[in-house]
């Protein structure tokens, strides 16, 4: 009768080890998910935004906020033109109209301001030409020459709302907290009695519900 020696190496198991590592794996990422989820964005985490203001436009296009997170902004007038333009910064809903013969025409700012009673801190000012607070709460104005202004706490044609206007080449730094304000909101620059905005220079910020 023959005889079976027994083998000296154990029953394969790999097919068992690759199904477990992929189980494993698929939990990992699973938790990383649901991590990341309530997380800030990645360009939160790199100390900040950058928006560029050219003509006539802003990059980027659009963006998301969280309410809560902590957003810190740094505004800069890239305008191209020869001589270059001033572009001011205003964040709002309903752009304000008066009526012509021609229909209804943006005339400058927004109906609804974003930052209305909210802090705003103003950390970095340089070719800064006018900052208007309107019904923010704004720290930081110590940075620019408020006295070579005009200062008022109005924004265009009577409505009160924050404005940041910027000479050619000029920035300028804002941190604040994203209010409880979930829809979608308007970025807007408005010189030349509006033109600037007829011309394309929008961008839409969307606030996540909370």
């Amino acid at each position: 009768m023959a005889v079976h020696e027994a083998s000296p190496f154990p029953p394969a198991s790999w097919g068992r080890s690759v199904g477990l590592s992929a189980v494993i794996l698929a939990l990992l990422a699973l938790a990383a998910a649901v991590w990341t989820s309530g997380r800030p964005s990645a360009a939160y985490e790199r100390g900040g935004i950058t928006l560029s203001g050219v003509d006539y436009g802003f990059k980027p296009e659009s963006m998301t906020w969280r309410p809560g997170e902590r957003v810190t902004l740094t505004y800069v007038n890239d305008s191209s033109g020869i001589p270059g333009k001033q572009h001011e910064l205003m964040l709002g809903r309903g752009p304000v109209t008066e009526e012509t013969v021609f229909g209804p025409h943006v005339i400058g700012g927004f109906e609804t301001d974003f930052f209305e009673g909210v802090e705003v801190a103003l950390v970095e000012a340089e070719g800064v030409s006018m900052v208007m607070p309107g019904d923010a709460l704004v720290s930081g104005l110590d940075l620019v020459d408020m006295s070579e202004m005009g200062m008022a706490t109005g924004g265009h044609e009577g409505t009160s709302q924050f404005m940041l206007l910027l000479d050619p080449g000029g920035r300028a730094t804002i941190r604040f907290r994203v209010p409880n304000k979930p829809g979608r909101w308007e970025l807007g620059c408005f010189q030349q009695s509006g033109q600037h905005y007829a011309n394309g220079m929008r961008a839409e910020v969307t606030v996540a519900r909370a």
